[in-house]
């Protein structure tokens, strides 16, 4: 949703970023991180998870998004090519590539840019 053109102009100073470290994670527009809050407000009352869980779930995904941005080579094995986006394939999303635009949009799983035809793999893989 981000990566639409009418929240572009928010989203394209995370992508600005020249290098990959762990602060590529945090840099962002703080209305590009209002409109996350909200959104996962509404989810959470909806689905009704307790607090410990969410706090549980909130580390997670700050702990993923500092390894997704970092500049480290890990591919996860068969998790890496079948179930969890590596920091490869997100380094291929945020490049300035023209080939590479419009490509690997998850920030946790990968089915989900396999199954949308997104999904672009850094190098030759199989699943």
């Amino acid at each position: 949703m981000i990566h639409l053109r009418k929240f572009w102009a928010l989203h394209s100073y995370h992508h600005s970023a020249t290098e990959f470290t762990l602060l590529t994670n945090a840099r962002g527009h703080f209305l590009e991180e209002s409109i996350y809050t909200v959104f996962t407000g509404i989810l959470i009352s909806v689905v009704g998870l307790p607090l410990f869980d969410l706090y549980v779930i909130f580390l997670f995904k700050e702990f993923y998004g500092l390894i997704i941005h970092s500049d480290i080579n890990i591919n996860f094995g068969w998790i890496g090519r079948c179930v969890l986006i590596t920091p490869q394939d997100h380094k291929l999303h945020h490049s300035i590539n023209p080939a590479d635009y419009g490509r690997n949009y998850g920030t946790l799983f990968i089915w989900w840019d396999k199954l949308f035809g997104t999904y672009k793999a850094p190098s030759p893989v199989s699943c």
